[in-house]
Protein backbone atom coordinates (compact mmCIF):
# COMPACT_ATOMS: atom_id res chain seq x y z
CA UNK A 1 0.00 0.00 0.00
CA UNK A 2 1.30 3.22 -1.15
CA UNK A 3 1.61 5.62 1.62
CA UNK A 4 3.71 8.68 0.79
CA UNK A 5 6.00 10.26 -1.86
CA UNK A 6 8.16 13.15 -1.35
CA UNK A 7 9.78 14.70 -4.33
CA UNK A 8 12.64 17.32 -4.55
CA UNK A 9 14.03 18.87 -8.10
CA UNK A 10 16.24 15.72 -7.67
CA UNK A 11 14.83 12.86 -6.52
CA UNK A 12 12.01 11.02 -5.78
CA UNK A 13 11.44 8.63 -2.09
CA UNK A 14 8.31 6.66 -1.70
CA UNK A 15 7.16 4.88 1.09
CA UNK A 16 5.41 1.49 1.00
CA UNK A 17 3.79 -0.87 3.71
CA UNK A 18 3.70 -4.28 3.29
CA UNK A 19 1.67 -6.93 5.32
CA UNK A 20 3.84 -9.81 6.61
CA UNK A 21 3.52 -13.66 6.79
CA UNK A 22 3.85 -12.85 10.35
CA UNK A 23 0.70 -10.91 10.67
CA UNK A 24 2.65 -7.71 11.05
CA UNK A 25 3.64 -4.91 8.80
CA UNK A 26 6.95 -3.95 7.23
CA UNK A 27 7.59 -0.70 5.38
CA UNK A 28 9.54 -0.43 2.16
CA UNK A 29 11.27 3.18 0.66
CA UNK A 30 12.45 3.11 -2.61
CA UNK A 31 14.30 6.19 -3.24
CA UNK A 32 15.28 7.45 -6.84
CA UNK A 33 18.30 10.30 -7.33
CA UNK A 34 16.06 11.31 -10.70
CA UNK A 35 19.47 13.22 -11.71
CA UNK A 36 21.58 10.13 -11.84
CA UNK A 37 19.16 7.41 -12.43
CA UNK A 38 15.77 6.07 -13.06
CA UNK A 39 16.83 2.53 -11.22
CA UNK A 40 15.24 3.07 -7.60
CA UNK A 41 17.41 2.09 -4.41
CA UNK A 42 14.94 -0.01 -2.37
CA UNK A 43 15.32 -0.17 2.08
CA UNK A 44 12.95 -2.42 4.36
CA UNK A 45 12.56 -1.99 7.57
CA UNK A 46 14.82 -4.78 9.68
CA UNK A 47 11.32 -5.13 12.05
CA UNK A 48 8.05 -6.42 12.24
CA UNK A 49 5.26 -3.46 13.27
CA UNK A 50 2.24 -5.32 15.11
CA UNK A 51 0.27 -2.29 13.65
CA UNK A 52 -0.16 -0.44 10.08
CA UNK A 53 0.73 3.21 12.10
CA UNK A 54 3.91 1.94 13.64
CA UNK A 55 5.15 1.00 10.21
CA UNK A 56 4.28 4.25 8.63
CA UNK A 57 5.28 6.14 11.43
CA UNK A 58 8.61 4.33 11.93
CA UNK A 59 8.92 4.62 7.35
CA UNK A 60 8.23 7.86 7.31
CA UNK A 61 11.29 9.04 9.68
CA UNK A 62 13.41 6.55 7.34
CA UNK A 63 11.80 8.24 4.32
CA UNK A 64 12.90 11.96 5.50
CA UNK A 65 16.65 10.30 6.70
CA UNK A 66 16.79 8.40 2.82
CA UNK A 67 15.79 11.17 0.80
CA UNK A 68 18.17 12.67 -1.64
CA UNK A 69 18.74 16.29 -0.41
CA UNK A 70 17.38 19.08 -3.20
Amino acid sequence: MKILTKETPSSRATLWLAPTMQGGFRWEVEVVDTGKTAVPQVIQSQFVFRTPTDAALDGIRALEELAVPP
